[in-house]
């Protein structure tokens, strides 16, 4: 019991120290994007950002195992066109730049992406969850096209479902192989077992009402079928509503904010980060380092880490919110606590986050941080 007690607790620092290289990387991706002009520049920036947000998200997964069928409740609402397109991004042929588009001509050595799917269907299921089994079928895919070929992805809707078909233009599967194409540990390129495969990727995708079938035989190519829960989107808000509150603006320049982190890398990567966002920040490394330089109101959010050394990021909550009521907290982990962030006490901590965080997260966080300390102070005062 010991040595496994031992294994878990080795294999969640590696899980902790991974995700704070990979919240590093994103955040400073997401920097670089902000302040790039060309959209090419942009756009491998943002296949960067999407594979180290996926990877967090294996990389939950991978602690926790397989969630249950079902059993995660409402998702945000994925639009499907953009994570289809976005794998585009992530898997590219091999020795080139990009994919041709169907306009281009399809001569040896150009491999064509055809993007089908319209831009008003959504679904429940995951977007990382989507791209992880999209790239598992395109990656197949460009294995039997070597000289180029086609890949198309196109959408079909029936009572409340909606089917993607991802077809390619190859040799298509022989019988042995499409009657053996989702047991567990089978595949098709002669060499090891690699990723999660066809079996794994079914699985993973049954945990949220989805499915993955083999397409019927066309006589060409071989044909996929993701069969997943459509819903509706939430309608997006105006830009009056995002920046506006009350008839002002959600967070004034130069808007105070104290970071607590012991990770040197996240700790700059924050503070550039929300420096870009017009704050004006003060760094700590521990609870000691932060209670040294936190004066009374003149914070209006900390952003506090809870794996700390010293004094844990909850207890050092406690005795910010203590000198200061109307500070709003934070509390951030990367370690996948959920039970602890779930279990905080509102009274010391009015949000929690994980990490990595994204740009749009955090600027979500101190817009709602400064409502809620000019709230406090607004009520203070009066």
């Amino acid at each position: 019991m010991a040595k496994v007690e031992g294994a878990s607790l080795r294999q969640a620092g590696v899980v902790h120290d991974v995700n704070q290289m990979l919240a590093v990387i994103m955040g400073r991706a997401e920097l670089l994007q902000q302040c790039e002009g060309s959209n090419s520049r942009r756009e491998d920036l943002a296949a960067i950002i999407l594979a180290a947000g996926d990877a967090a998200a294996m990389l939950k997964r991978l602690q926790r195992g397989l969630p249950p069928p079902h059993g995660h409740g409402d998702q945000a609402a994925v639009n499907l066109r953009e994570a289809v397109r976005a794998v585009s991004l992530l898997i590219r042929p091999e020795g080139t730049e990009r994919w041709a588009s169907p306009e281009e001509e399809s001569g040896q050595g150009s491999w064509i992406f055809d993007l089908g799917v319209p831009a008003d269907l959504f679904t429940s299921v995951p977007g990382q969850v989507i791209r992880e089994v999209l790239s598992n079928l395109l990656v197949n895919a460009l294995e039997v096209l070597p000289d180029g070929g086609r890949i198309r992805v196109d959408a079909a809707t029936d009572r409340g479902r909606v089917v993607l078909t991802i077809a390619d233009n190859g040799p298509g599967l022989d019988k042995e192989t499409a009657h053996r194409i989702f047991e567990p540990g089978f595949t098709s390129s002669g060499g090891e077992f690699r990723g999660i495969g066809l079996a794994g990727s079914r699985q993973l995708l049954k945990c949220f009402d989805g499915r993955l079938d083999l397409g019927p035989d066309q006589g060409t190519g071989a044909q996929f079928l993701l069969d997943l829960p459509r819903v509706e989107p939430v309608p997006a808000k105006s830009e009056a509503e995002v920046s506006k509150v009350d008839g002002q603006e959600s967070r004034p320049v130069s808007f105070p904010v104290l970071v607590v982190d012991d990770e040197p890398a996240v700790r700059d990567m924050l503070s550039d980060v929300l420096t870009e966002l017009d704050c004006r920040v003060t760094v700590a490394r521990d609870a000691n380092s932060a209670l040294d330089r936190f004066v009374p109101e003149e914070f209006g959010l900390a952003m506090v880490d809870q794996s700390l050394p010293g004094r844990s990021g909850l207890e050092l909550a406690a005795v910010l919110r203590e000198r200061d009521p109307y500070l709003v907290v934070v509390l951030i982990t990367g370690w996948g606590q959920e039970e602890t962030l779930a279990s905080v006490d509102p009274a010391i901590v009015d949000m929690t986050a994980t990490k990595p965080l994204e740009w749009t997260h955090i600027i979500e966080l101190l817009d709602k941080g400064e409502r809620l300390n000019r709230q406090r102070r607004d009520a203070g005062s009066g």
